[in-house]
């Protein structure tokens, strides 16, 4: 595992898996739940164009889904959004 002070932002890659670790009493909760030093996990996506890479997060609220489909479609051939309650 690499800690970030030792991380190349610009090295990481499309399938990269990111974990953090909030401070808010939201992040404790879930790391007291999950037995895990970890509350959010964020996938790194590549885009032509972009020459930073994005990271894909999921973060409470229901637009972020649509927000980031909106914003993949003008680049990407096909897009699949689950939903589930």
């Amino acid at each position: 595992m690499t800690d970030v002070q030792d991380l190349n932002l610009l090295s990481l890659e499309t399938g990269d898996v990111l974990l953090f670790s909030g401070r808010g009493p939201v992040s404790a909760v879930i790391r007291v739940f999950t037995r895990s030093p970890w509350s959010h996990i964020g996938l790194v996506v590549r885009l032509p164009g972009y020459p930073e890479p994005l990271v894909l997060e999921a973060a409470g609220g229901g637009d972020s889904a649509v927000d980031w489909v909106l914003s993949l479609a003008e680049v990407a051939e096909k897009i699949m959004v689950v939903h589930r309650r």
